[in-house]
């Protein structure tokens, strides 16, 4: 017995498989909806091991009750098609072990701007938004927002807060040094340096570290050692620090060959940091000689083995007279 479609071309059946076309065809539609949603959800984000940073630092924020696509996608449904076909190379990533981790720890999607404004407009209306901004700082959104610039190019963190038990540093924009990547101290700064752009007369402009015991002369070089880019967030370095040290700081790549012509011309430049004659004992005339006392007994021995030459590098030539024309005994 042989099965017998319907011919569509009969006019008693044509509305019936209409329907049952359209029927088919709304619960696929409900069926990738489902599962659009159900993907789209910070729960099924967070069964990936690589994701537990994330939803650990989205789980304490403002935000831990909003789906991930919420901030993370353009608000459409082709879009959000669009995008799961483009995440299952994500699946790639996971089997093959290939994430970075944590993931966006130096806050790419920002930089990017993979998060766009009519996403946090959905719920943040700067227009009728009151802005709160920290005490002590000036911050007018509107400039931002003509220039161009995104919300999330300064609120980088503020669905996944720096957590510090992942035992790295998040990069956090809401803090000074995220305002000096464009508020610069140089001329040629894409935004006003100027400390009154973004802090009213009143403010205290210097922090609470500058006015601890031994900051100066000592304490501020092991401050800049620890956090390289600490001091360029208010001090043009190349003027600033060149006015008081006399010298380009911190000592350029090329200073241990020219460093010489500097430090003849300028010994009291030299002396405002490196104290004691034993700080270039230690380079020129090694360290092994532990005082200048044993390095004079002992520098006929290397003048013999290489010549004078080396000395004049740093010494004038009558240097050596001193002691040797005078007849000091050593």
């Amino acid at each position: 017995m042989k099965l017998r479609l319907p011919d569509w071309r009969d006019p008693r059946v044509r509305p019936r498989i209409i329907v049952g076309l359209m029927t088919a065809l709304i619960a696929i539609l409900f069926v990738v909806a489902a599962m659009i949603g159900l993907f789209s959800t910070a729960g099924f984000c967070g069964l990936c091991h690589e994701m537990d940073y994330d939803m650990t630092s989205l789980s304490k924020s403002a935000h831990a009750q909003l789906t991930c696509y919420a901030c993370h996608q353009r608000l459409s449904v082709p879009n959000l098609i669009f995008h799961k076909l483009l995440a299952m190379k994500e699946l790639y990533l996971h089997f093959t072990n290939s994430y970075e981790k944590p993931i966006n720890e130096h806050s790419h999607y920002a930089e990017e701007g993979e998060v766009p404004n009519d996403n946090c407009n959905f719920c943040h209306s700067i227009l009728t938004r009151k802005v709160t901004a920290s005490e002590g700082v000036i911050i007018n959104h509107e400039v931002h927002l003509k220039k161009g610039i995104n919300c999330i190019m300064c609120h980088n963190r503020v669905a996944h807060p720096n957590m510090e038990e992942y035992k790295t540093e998040y990069e956090d924009w809401m803090k000074m040094d995220g305002c000096v990547r464009c508020h610069k101290q140089e001329e040629n700064s894409p935004a006003p340096g100027a400390c009154k752009a973004c802090h009213p007369k009143d403010f205290e402009l210097k922090p609470e570290n500058h006015f601890a015991k031994g900051f100066m002369p000592s304490g501020h070089w092991k401050l800049k050692e620890e956090d390289p880019k600490y001091c360029e967030m208010c001090h043009n370095e190349k003027v600033f620090c060149y006015n008081c040290h006399g010298m380009e700081m911190p000592h350029p790549g090329d200073w241990k060959k020219t460093h010489r012509t500097i430090g003849k011309k300028k010994p009291g430049s030299c002396k405002l940091c490196h104290k004691g004659k034993n700080f270039c004992n230690n380079c020129h005339h090694g360290a092994d000689y532990g005082s200048p006392a044993e390095w004079i007994k002992k520098h006929q021995l290397i003048v013999k083995k290489k010549g004078a030459q080396p000395c004049f590098q740093c010494h004038e030539e009558t240097f050596c007279s001193f002691c040797h024309v005078r007849g000091i005994k050593r």
